[in-house]
């Protein structure tokens, strides 16, 4: 009996563990959410797969074009590029 091991119960240690399955669960819900609320706001933007492919594919566009200058670079990397 004298060779058992027995650990002493840590009970900050187990409140740890607790708080960050805890935080682990609420953080994956969350981000459950705003993936399925991007989804519908791209399914709002983009009805067809063809729309949905030009909106992804306009900053690509926008450098590889003839008539890119400093400034449709840098619109094109923050996908805010406005013709004209």
């Amino acid at each position: 009996m004298n060779n058992v091991y027995l650990a002493k119960v840590d009970p900050l240690h187990k409140l740890l563990g607790f708080k960050l399955a805890w935080h682990g669960k609420v953080m994956k819900d969350v981000l459950i959410k705003y993936k399925l609320l991007i989804i519908f706001l791209l399914l709002l933007l983009a009805p067809s797969f063809h729309s949905l492919v030009y909106i992804i594919s306009l900053p690509a566009k926008a450098i590889v074009s003839k008539e890119t200058s400093l400034l449709n670079y840098f619109q094109s990397i923050l996908s805010c590029r406005i013709s004209f």
